[in-house]
């Protein structure tokens, strides 16, 4: 795809994410957006949009892909129970279950990551150096879908720096589970190859009742962003955020797991950039419509506005894209590269909207992707 016109759509523009309020023509070339104009034009080739929405494609900021296997195996089970390693039912089950089957699950997830409008994610890969290449070969047997996977592999060994810088050479970064589950030797070392290695640093912080201080913890190690803070107190975000340390917000997952409710707005308030992640494929599909629409509801029950529905976008888009430096990315502007969904508009409930951002966050759904353009690629993701 060289070239090509989609006309008659609406969209949702900028890194501020406002709809164009008239019906707009969209060029493509060479895989890059070239111009958004209402005006004629004559040469094509067109795709016709039939009064459907352009947004950007979506960034998870937080997987657990090769959780998949254990869907709806949470029931009656705590957190902890879950997913303290290295006992946890999950990385128990992890190490019993055939290698092939796991490979053949994350092709799978990674399958559905794209029908779902994502263009990237940020998954924590456990394992060790054997879990990242069974990951790796997942991604080989679905590498026709332009999907981005940015893994960050997580160390088996106590101490091992050989096994850090390893895991670092087949990763993209290296993470953790929280600062109290591993060595201080371990982190630092780690942090430390990270940097050497231009890759990223990263773990959970202060997911649980019991694990507030883990964001001041966390951040002696100069992570590159942390995930969850669903107990971070006020000085802990505000530190964050004066480190311009990113915050990946999983709010489904804290829910169901009975680990809380992130404090969002407090983070909004103090100007932290939150990026949305689904988390773990056990307890969510990795839909970030429905990721972005309990955001929503959660944020409206603080009887505050000054959360506008464009941020709740931005957080599933925009913001997981900055924390990896990816600039261009996660939002619709002529000179970016194309990162495109369009969203059907036979759906009544888009039309009929006064708001179609608020829309978009609030009422869209999976099945209303038409189309997804990524570079010089047209897929239709249920085709």
């Amino acid at each position: 795809m060289r070239r090509l016109v989609i006309k008659n759509v609406y969209v949702i523009y900028g890194v501020e994410m406002e709809e164009t309020k008239v019906r707009s023509n969209v060029v493509i070339e060479e895989g890059y957006v070239t111009s958004i104009t209402t005006s004629v034009i004559r040469e094509g080739p067109f795709l016709e949009g039939k009064g459907g929405i352009l947004i950007p494609l979506f960034v998870n900021a937080h997987t657990h892909v090769g959780d998949a296997f254990l869907a709806e195996a949470p029931w009656g089970h705590t957190l902890e129970q879950l997913v303290k390693p290295p006992n946890g039912i999950k990385h128990t089950m992890l190490r019993a279950i055939p290698p092939e089957k796991l490979v053949d699950v994350m092709r799978d997830v990674l399958q559905i990551l794209f029908r779902y409008g994502t263009q990237t994610h940020i998954d924590f890969r456990e394992g060790g150096i054997e879990g990242a290449k069974l990951f790796w070969e997942a991604k080989r047997r679905c590498s026709r879908i332009p999907l981005r996977s940015v893994v960050l592999g997580r160390p088996e060994e106590k101490y091992n720096p050989e096994e850090v810088a390893k895991l670092l050479d087949i990763c993209d970064g290296i993470s953790f589970s929280s600062p109290s589950d591993h060595p201080e030797q371990l982190l630092a070392t780690a942090s430390k190859i990270a940097r050497e290695k231009n890759k990223f640093f990263s773990m959970h912080a202060s997911e649980t009742p019991g694990s507030v201080g883990e964001v001041f913890k966390a951040l002696k190690y100069n992570p590159s962003f942390l995930v969850h803070l669903t107990h971070a107190t006020g000085e802990e975000i505000a530190e964050a955020v004066r480190r311009k340390v990113g915050v990946v917000c999983c709010p489904r997952s804290n829910f169901f797991t009975g680990a809380g409710v992130p404090p969002l707005v407090e983070m909004f308030e103090m100007g932290a950039e939150i990026a949305l992640g689904t988390d773990n494929l056990m307890v969510n599909t990795p839909d970030m419509f429905r990721e972005m629409e309990f955001t929503a509801n959660l944020l409206g029950l603080s009887g505050k506005n000054f959360v506008e529905p464009g941020d709740v976008l931005r957080m599933a888009t925009l913001n997981g894209a900055k924390l990896l430096n990816s600039p261009g990315e996660g939002f619709i502007q002529e000179g970016n590269p194309v990162r495109l969904q369009l969203l059907s508009g036979a759906n009544p409930e888009l039309g009929w909207s006064k708001n179609r951002v608020s829309a978009i966050v609030r009422r869209a759904r999976v099945s209303d992707i038409k189309l997804v353009l990524y570079g010089r690629e047209l897929r239709r993701p249920r085709g």
